[in-house]
């Protein structure tokens, strides 16, 4: 080893030292909500129960149909730290680790740059921070590309079952984890097709338990997705043939644009109302930082398509399957956390647009981008820890102030009744285990009929809550069902 390259290592672990640093920053700021809030609840469960949930209270607004990987390693950190949320910020810094051993493997003139931009990327660092088991899926998928590449330079068989196994992983995390084998085998059909298909048909063997579990449970191995199963569901519908018409719909891909650039799931789909709220919290320095923050963006999306062509010309067929994929999922589900296979590719081919720019340009360009990428992450996560910081205190005292045996419905914020009250919160859903929700907005005193002690209400999402539901609030915090109703 040389000199060069030692100062060169020295440097790479200096930027993943910062990269974690605003990692765990991130995750002491980002407030536990929604989703995440229903992951954690039902890692807790499966943890104090040693079971997993079905119908089940924890599971929230549905029944629990979610493959179980992120959710049993998340129960299991709570068992070992008595901490919920570990698992999305070790994913995510171990995953910037192994992309750098990645980069440094395969893409070495890259890896530097590369791993700059992952380690200030928005989109990593915010989802390294929140409770989504996407980060879990980046964390295999880094493992997957390596391995794969690894058996297609070595011909060992060792790194191909590896391959399988952060593959199967990968489809026990998440429904489009099954992307992973589909971007690998793609590849490796077009070179060795019967491995490819062998190794495919294995993970989809390791996987079937929980896929037949959800066929005997739910009448849909994927359910709710594609058909309605046992349960009729409105997601079924996102999943339809006619889906392939959103190519045609702009906000399939301006949504999933600010969802990447911003970071924070689903921000993509507010942006009107997170504009309105960052111009209302940073008056002025608001509106600064978009005119650095959308040019800058709008650039590195250019260098992506760029550096896209240049794996192209090089006959480098795996990134843009990965992205070709993702794009596909954008059709049926328009946010930018379907595209988690890709994200890896696309830092690459950030770096490798910016082949030719001359040193001092790219250097400046890197410096600018951390800046301004760095500082509305954590703008973004800081305003949101503010909003919540406001209801949480109410949640809590829910749990304080209201009686073990409580059965409490509250629409729209389900999974932060769960979370921080740890009372039984019913769903307002047609499953088993929930109460009609035509009831909420027809007489809510006709809940006591299920054995519902309290009825509660809150203000946050309010805009978004429909005006029966807010109507039925009737500005007070908890109704409480008595003997004489």
């Amino acid at each position: 080893m040389d000199f060069s390259d030692l100062v060169s290592k020295k440097k790479a672990w200096l930027v993943i030292a910062c990269g974690i640093f605003l990692r765990i920053l991130l995750w002491t700021l980002i407030p536990v909500t929604t989703d995440a809030g229903d992951h954690y609840s039902k890692s807790r469960f499966i943890a104090e129960n040693y079971r997993i949930p079905v119908f089940e209270y924890v599971s929230g607004n549905d029944p629990n149909w979610y493959p179980p990987v992120f959710h049993l390693l998340t129960a299991f950190l709570y068992k070992i730290t008595g901490i919920l949320t570990l698992t999305p910020l070790l994913a995510g810094c171990i995953s910037l680790i192994a992309f750098y051993v990645f980069c440094r493997r395969f893409y070495p003139d890259l890896s530097s740059n590369s791993l700059i931009l992952l380690a200030f990327l928005p989109f990593h660092a915010y989802m390294s921070g929140v409770g989504y088991v996407e980060i879990l899926l980046f964390l295999f998928g880094v493992l997957g590309f390596y391995f794969y590449k690894t058996y297609l330079s070595k011909s060992d068989f060792k790194y191909f079952s590896y391959l399988v196994f952060f593959s199967a992983l990968s489809a026990l995390t998440h429904y489009h984890g099954l992307l992973l084998s589909l971007i690998v085998f793609t590849d490796l059909f077009f070179r060795r097709r019967k491995t490819a298909i062998a190794g495919f048909v294995i993970v989809l063997m390791l996987a079937s338990p929980f896929y037949l579990r959800n066929y005997m449970i739910f009448g849909n191995p994927a359910w709710p997705l594609f058909f309605e199963g046992n349960f009729p569901h409105g997601k079924t519908s996102d999943y339809s043939s006619s889906s392939i018409a959103n190519v045609f719909n702009p906000a399939t891909f301006t949504a999933p644009f600010f969802d990447f650039w911003i970071g924070a799931p689903n921000s993509g789909e507010d942006v009107i109302d997170n504009i309105r709220v960052g111009r209302s919290v940073f008056p002025l320095v608001f509106e600064a930082g978009l005119l650095l923050w959308l040019p800058l963006t709008i650039l590195w999306t250019i260098l992506a398509f760029r550096g896209f062509y240049v794996f192209f010309e090089r006959k480098d067929y795996l990134p843009l399957l990965a992205l070709f994929y993702s794009l596909v999922m954008l059709l049926f589900v328009a946010m930018a956390r379907m595209m988690v296979f890709s994200v890896p590719f696309m830092v690459l081919a950030f770096s490798q647009g910016l082949s030719g720019a001359g040193r001092m340009n790219v250097r400046v360009l890197l410096v600018v981008s951390i800046v301004i990428f760095t500082g509305s992450t954590l703008a973004y996560a800081f305003t949101y820890h503010q909003i919540m910081a406001i209801h949480i205190p109410f949640y809590e005292m829910m749990g304080a102030e209201l009686p073990d045996g409580a059965r409490i419905v509250m629409p729209y914020t389900l999974q932060q009744c769960i979370y921080y009250t740890g009372k039984v919160c019913v769903r307002d859903r047609n499953f088993p285990g929930g109460i009609p929700q035509e009831l909420i907005y027809r007489d809510v005193f006709e809940l006591r009929r299920y054995n519902i002690t309290h009825f509660c209400c809150d203000s946050l999402y309010w805009d978004a809550k429909p005006q029966k539901l807010k109507d039925a609030c009737n500005n007070m915090p908890c109704l409480l069902y008595t003997s004489d109703a």
